[in-house]
Formats: C-alpha cells, structure tokens, sequence
C-alpha cells in the first residue's frame, strides 16, 4: 500500500505533540499505506500530513467532527501559516480557510486567513475575514493589531479610500 490509501489506524502522539496545539490528546487517525510509508522511513509524519490524513478521515466520518475538530483546526492553521510563510499564499489560503471552519471565532486563524487572502490577489475577501474579526468579542489577541495594516492594504489593493480612523 502507498501513502494515503487503506483503512484509518489511531495513533497516540507524544504529549508534547498536544501540548504545542493546545488541544486534547486523541488519537490521531492515520490510513495504513501512510504509516507503512512512515515506517520504512520514506516520510516524515509531519503536521501537514497529520492535518491532510485527519482532513481525509472527517470527510469519511463526518459524525466525528466534534471530536476532532480543535486538533483539525490547530493543524490547519499551522499548515496554513507555514505555506504562508514559505511564500504560497494560494495553499495557505486553502488551509487557512479549512481552519476558520473549524475555528470561526479564532483570531489567530482569521487574521492568518486574511492576510493569505489578501496575499493571493483576493483582496475583497481578506477585508471581509477582518470584518468578523472586528465583529468578535473584544478579548485580548495581538492579532487584532494587525488589522488596520491588512484592511489599508487590501483597500489599496481595490483602489477603495481609508475611511478616517478617529
């Protein structure tokens, strides 16, 4: 069997695996071509393929979503984030999108969503993303600052005024 092929196997990660996602240590499925492919050493069992592996497993299974939904979430957006980083703002749009799903009123996620949007040429919706941002409860996140320079950006990008910030 190749990667991504077979019945879905759970593992039980390292809890330092939980820890730096902050979410709850559930096994973590993973179809069996994958895990030979990681037991012959042919992959590495990174957050990208954990996320894309989960991904698979709640489209089959969408009953688990409750369950699986933080740690999808989590992986998501760091997937995201680090495509981000490397310059694919299309992939990391994908997957940040794929995590403002699963975390709608995550800060984090959104801004990351939105600077991603803005980054692939989709300045419209990145303003969008921002507006529920704003639109969240006021707790405390440096996210939050990072919206005035995405939002003047993006209206720049659509040949739109800043409106006056009093």
């Amino acid at each position: 069997m190749s990667r991504g092929e077979g019945p879905f196997v759970h593992l039980k990660l390292r809890e330092d695996f939980y820890r730096t996602f902050e979410v709850a240590p559930v096994p973590m499925p993973v179809r069996v071509g994958t895990m030979e492919e990681f037991g012959a050493g042919r992959l590495e069992l990174s957050t990208e393929v954990l996320a894309t592996e989960l991904l698979a497993y709640l489209k089959e299974r969408p009953a688990e979503q409750p369950v699986y939904r933080a740690i999808f979430g989590e992986l998501a957006m760091s997937v995201g984030t680090e495509a981000g980083k490397a310059g694919d703002a299309v992939k990391a749009s994908e997957w940040l999108q794929l995590a403002s799903k699963a975390l709608p009123e995550d800060p984090r996620v959104l801004v990351n969503y939105a600077v991603s949007l803005s980054q692939s040429g989709r300045p419209a919706e990145a303003l969008e993303i921002c507006a529920r941002v704003r639109a969240l409860p006021r707790g405390f996140h440096e996210a939050r600052f990072l919206l005035p320079a995405i939002e003047r950006d993006c209206r720049q990008a659509l040949g739109v005024e800043d409106p006056k910030v009093t």
